[in-house]
């Protein structure tokens, strides 16, 4: 029973709280207007002495100077001939030759591991999504193995060296 006597306690709070904020606005928003009414002026205004300010001085531009990208030269463009304009002639424009890049091949280095026998490494190699293990020198899809290193092997692609860094995927 508590809480249904706090319940509707807050209710009736909440509606008179909206009742006062929704009477306010329509108050504002009406014809009746009891707004305070201004004062009238009680003094008179003086006049202001500005005869301490001068007024901008208004000159002229001199625009007779020298054109200093002619550097005195007395020929004006107006008493020059027109000559007729030269009709440009079109050459054939021959294309350049197409330039075929090689196709480059997708390798990963995924890693390495070392053989206990004789102590040499083998890289897991991924060649075009092809897994490989391959030991130094060896070719696989036309890439030489250079050389084997925990973070990245150098590969040789016909006649280029590359450095293929480890995939920490």
């Amino acid at each position: 029973m508590k809480s249904k006597a706090t319940t509707y306690i807050l209710i009736a709070a909440v509606l008179g709280v909206w009742g006062f904020i929704l009477t306010k606005i329509f108050s504002s928003l009406s014809d009746n207007s009891d707004m305070p009414v201004t004062a009238k002026k009680t003094f008179k205004e003086q006049p202001v002495n500005l005869s301490f300010y001068s007024s901008k001085k208004t000159g002229t531009l001199l625009l007779d100077y020298a054109d200093p990208m002619l550097h005195d030269l007395a020929v004006r463009t107006a008493d020059l001939p027109i000559e007729p304009s030269r009709q440009n002639s079109v050459t054939d424009y021959i294309p350049p030759a197409p330039v075929e890049m090689e196709p480059q091949i997708d390798v990963q280095y995924l890693g390495f591991i070392e053989n206990l026998e004789d102590k040499r490494p083998t890289a897991i190699v991924n060649i075009q999504g092809m897994q490989y293990m391959m030991n130094k020198g060896e070719q696989q899809s036309g890439v030489h193995l250079v050389s084997i290193n925990k973070e990245y092997l150098k590969i040789k692609i016909g006649d280029k060296t590359k450095t293929i860094y480890k995939n920490e995927n």
